[in-house]
């Protein structure tokens, strides 16, 4: 297997990764230089000093750190250093930086030369005029002049230097620097005969490193590392990191629109660094005793130099790691330093037996065993909290959880020299996770350590329940997020161990779930539920209710996550076995059959899914009555899926009766009031009053941002529905503009793979083609086909539309007989999916007819334009516009098939333009008079 570009060695704090390191670029040096291979250029980033502060982390891990890096390592960043400079100046108008904090950045007036590049020149007063405004217009001024303008302007044309904000630096920071250092490979492609090649190592990274898809310092760097390790062609770069634990970024960035699905698992290699041998750590004795030798003039370090020498093999029988599948002795540095922590303790009256024991686990016991119990308690609080800073310190304290033990002594709690604290991300730490299992189990086994435990987590999960509620109200997706998954960790880790009652864990997570927005968080709710169900079904059975009740939860949140078929799959395997244990009637069965119904509709089945909502709404209706909120539910739904198969003047009166009844029992501003509202909008549109459609979405936003927040799924939707119209009554400008927008919060929300995010692409593709680019609209949509049919499948509606559309534009764009290829390929999918009597169906059919025409078979044309008029008669009515538009298209193709001079201006034998009325052959979905006939 080729080696991976991004490696990762990871492991305890002392267990050699930095020595590794060192080692391996040594040798890899020499053995370079030995063999005559590339020149080798090694860029090294150390954070073990904690610089990185947690108000610019982007900012201090790429231009404090990997800027200098890689300059020491040869790699001009002409790009990088403007952008840079110009953050670094609108910090000073800002008051952020100071003037002497630029000048530091920059160094002299040569380096600033140097830095800028052959442009800086003309700015002889530079150095006596370091104002940050001043700064940033002279900056702006002389780059547009530059080569490097021209460079800039084309891969960044939308990042004004003179309008840099911090969000600009977060999010775009590791284009520029890529792009910089994909231009110095490129450049330095040959030297010596040899590619050059670029090695960036990073020591320390779990100083950045987060559980959470944030933009933050950790995510920079994996974009910058998957932009560099996926360039085309493949630039000799490579990424070493080195960290106390093993990376996460397939499971939290593996969702990006432009890479596939496994991108993580294709590029990253990760090592887990063990423990010591027994010479290494004969080894690290000798290094104490060296180190207390140089201070035996102190009575303390003598006193712990005579019993260190005289029980050396004490302490690594204490220090062994005493699993069963060690092939041999293996030591930790973490459990060899405590081993001297505890001669240190109890340095008077030592005893080996008694205060080291035999194995890791006895000499952790003995160390809490012997410790002060405030101490002990602290760190057993601090231990439920799984990651900790000085909030949640200071928590404990004024909650009266933590005793005898000031504020201040926080610090010293995680002074770097105590071994079994470890950095967890900027400002935030662990503990050792052997050093953990430690503290939970003596917990666990003190009379009162249950009771101790639940008060401590109920203390912290009430913390963060109170972020959630206030990130809920200021409607901050992200901090939801980081509340509710910091939470929801507390819980489930003590209740899979059974430090935590289940009868308690259920409530409270339960509580904690409901706390979220529907809709919202579909990622993280899966996996809290995905393991929540474990520990269900672990501390109770496989058919308890709640275990029963989390598998209805994680396919509802798998189908919400965008996969709608392994949703499906999921439900009906949980059905059976819901029916068999708590009846036909029992509310929970109700609400798996409504879910059945959505994901089987979801998966492009309309019509059964109409079926399954009818046959449930009796039910519904009969158990719980017609005020019931699920039963007003399933009615939003048959509406939806009638709309859906076709029938939208009956979806429209259906939808229509529903609201005062919503609005009577669940209020007005119920977000299925909402939802209402948004789809009898929807619906007076398609059946053709656009403004008034337009004006209603308009006044249903504010509503929804209001009391949904402007990231929730419906409040996307309306932004959705809101571009559509706007384009549907003309403003093909604005309308793909607003798409465009939109498709960026529902990548960042939804993410990628969501059906909204690829319908979303879907209509980008369809207004760039109505504004006239159908080369480009084709190239979108052919790049989204393969995308729908991995999540969606093939007979999804949004995929047998996207082929719709294809066809459309390919005959758009002149190719007239692949059109009409693709058209006749489509229909039998159609038919075979949506029935022969949807309008998607019947479309279809009208467009084979004007692509066989285009072809110049107007005979065929006639022929299938007299097969549709009776169906479109019978499904539409006489007076659709559709079917009003085929009656005249018979009436003109039999006029030019017997063509009368004095009544045609048009050539025989050609097939007649569309009809005013008639559905526009590019497969919009639009009139013709509103689409391409406009240019007519």
């Amino acid at each position: 297997m080729p080696s991976r570009p991004v490696k990762v060695f990871y492991g305890v704090g002392g267990a050699g990764k930095s020595a590794l390191r060192a080692k391996a670029v040594d040798e890899c040096r020499a053995r370079m230089s030995d063999q005559g291979g590339y020149p080798l250029a090694f860029a090294h980033v150390d954070l073990d000093s904690d610089r990185i502060t947690p108000a610019y982390p982007i900012f201090d891990l790429f231009a404090g750190r990997l800027r200098a890096a890689l300059k020491a390592a040869g790699c001009p960043l002409p790009l990088f250093d403007v952008y840079c400079l110009a953050w670094h100046a609108r910090g000073m108008s800002s008051g952020t930086f100071s003037a002497e904090q630029v000048q530091d950045f920059l160094g002299t007036h040569q380096k600033a030369s140097e830095v800028a590049g052959s442009w800086w020149a003309p700015l002889t007063d530079f150095a006596t005029s370091l104002k940050g405004v001043d700064l940033v217009l002279k900056a702006g001024i002389a780059f547009r002049t530059a080569w490097h303008t021209r460079r800039y302007a084309v891969h960044f044309p939308n990042l004004e230097l003179a309008e840099l904000s911090e969000a600009d630096f977060m999010q775009y920071a590791h284009h520029v620097l890529a792009h910089d250092l994909l231009a110095f490979l490129d450049a330095q492609r040959e030297r010596n005969g040899h590619p050059k090649a670029l090695c960036i190592t990073i020591d320390g990274f779990e100083r950045i490193q987060s559980q959470v898809c944030a933009h933050d310092a950790q995510w920079a760097l994996q974009e910058l590392c998957s932009r560099i390790a996926t360039a085309d062609p493949q630039p000799r770069c490579g990424f070493v990191l080195f960290g106390r634990n093993r990376l996460q970024w397939r499971e939290l960035y593996d969702r990006r629109e432009d890479l596939p699905e496994d991108t993580w698992d294709a590029l990253l290699e990760q090592h887990l660094v063990g423990g010591l041998g027994e010479t290494d750590a004969e080894y690290f004795l000798d290094q104490a005793e060296a180190w207390y030798t140089a201070r035996a003039v102190d009575p303390r370090s003598a006193e712990i130099l005579e019993i260190l020498s005289e029980n050396r093999k004490a302490i690594l029988d204490a220090a062994e790691d005493l699993a069963d599948d060690q092939p041999a002795r293996s030591f930790h540095p973490y459990t060899l330093d405590l081993a001297l922590r505890q001669i240190d303790s109890h340095r008077d009256g030592f005893n080996a037996s008694t205060h080291l024991g035999r194995g890791h686990k006895e000499l952790q016991a003995r160390f809490l065993r012997y410790m002060d119990e405030g101490q002990r308690s602290a760190m057993q609080a601090l231990a439920l909290a799984l990651t900790f800073d000085h909030a949640v310190f200071r928590l404990l304290i004024k909650e009266d959880l933590i005793k005898g033990i000031p504020v201040q002594g926080f610090h010293n709690l995680v002074d770097p020299a105590n071994s079994h604290i470890l950095p967890a991300g900027p400002q935030v730490y662990r503990f050792h996770s052997k050093m953990q299992e430690a503290l939970l189990a003596h917990l666990h086994d003190q009379p009162s350590g249950p009771k101790q435990a639940a008060d401590v987590i109920a203390s912290l999960v009430a913390h963060y329940s109170a972020q959630l509620a206030e990130a809920v109200r200021r409607h901050d997706v992200a901090a939801m997020q980081a509340a509710y998954v910091r939470a929801a960790d507390i819980l489930l880790a003590h209740a899979d161990t059974g430090l935590l009652d289940v009868a308690v864990f259920g409530p409270a997570f339960a509580a904690l779930d409901k706390a979220i927005p529907w809709g919202l968080l579909a990622r993280p709710r899966l996996a809290t539920w995905t393991r929540a169900e474990g520990v269900f079904r672990a501390r109770l059975s496989a058919d308890a209710e709640k275990t029963l009740g989390a598998r209805g939860e994680i396919a509802y949140w798998t189908g919400e996550s965008g996969d709608a078929r392994t949703a499906l799959a999921l439900i009906e395997a949980l059905l059976p076995d819901q029916r068999r244990v708590l009846g036909p009637d029992h509310p929970d069965i109700l609400k798996t059959r409504a879910n059945l119904a959505t994901w089987t509709g979801q998966a492009g089945d309309a019509h059964a899914a109409l079926a399954l909502f009818e046959a449930l709404l009796l039910d519904q209706q009969r158990v719980l009555g017609p005020d019931h909120p699920d039963t007003l539910t399933t009615r939003n739904n048959i509406a939806t899926w009638i709309g859906e198969c076709g029938d939208a003047g009956r979806a429209l009166a259906l939808f229509e009766a529903l609201l005062p009844d919503q609005q009577r029992v669940l209020g007005p501003d119920h977000p299925e009031t909402l939802r209402t509202r948004n789809n009898i909008a929807f619906l007076i549109g398609k059946t053709g009053d656009l403004g008034t459609a337009l004006s209603l979405f308009e006044k249903l936003l504010p509503d929804q941002q209001r009391v949904l927040g402007p990231d929730h799924p419906d409040t996307l939707t309306t932004c959705n529905n809101i571009a559509s119209f706007i384009g549907w009554t003309g403003d093909v400008g604005t309308a793909l503009s607003q798409f465009e927008n939109l498709l960026r919060d529902q990548q960042r929300v939804l993410g990628p793979d969501h059906p909204d995010t690829l319908r979303t692409r879907n209509n980008i593709a369809g207004w760039t083609g109505m504004g006239g680019d159908t080369s480009t609209a084709l190239t979108l949509l052919e790049a989204l086909l393969p995308d729908l049919l991995r999540v969606l499948g093939p007979d999804h509606p949004l995929t047998l539309g996207t082929r719709h559309n294809i066809a459309g534009w390919t005959g758009m764009g002149g190719d007239a007989s692949t059109a009409l290829t693709l058209f006749e390929a489509l229909l039998p999918d159609l038919l075979r999916v949506l029935g022969p009597d949807h309008p998607h169906t019947l479309n279809a059919r009208h467009n084979i007819a004007y692509w066989a025409g285009k072809c110049g078979d107007v005979a065929k044309v006639l022929a299938l334009s007299e097969a549709l008029l009776p169906d479109q008669q019978c499904v539409l009515g006489p007076n659709h516009p559709d079917t009003c538009a085929t009656a005249d298209r018979i009436a003109d193709l039999q006029q030019r098939l017997h063509p009368d001079p004095q009544t045609t201006d048009d050539p025989p034998g050609q097939p007649p333009s569309p009809a005013r009325n008639a559905p526009c052959p590019c497969g919009s979905g639009k009139r013709f008079k509103h689409c391409h006939g406009q240019r007519g």
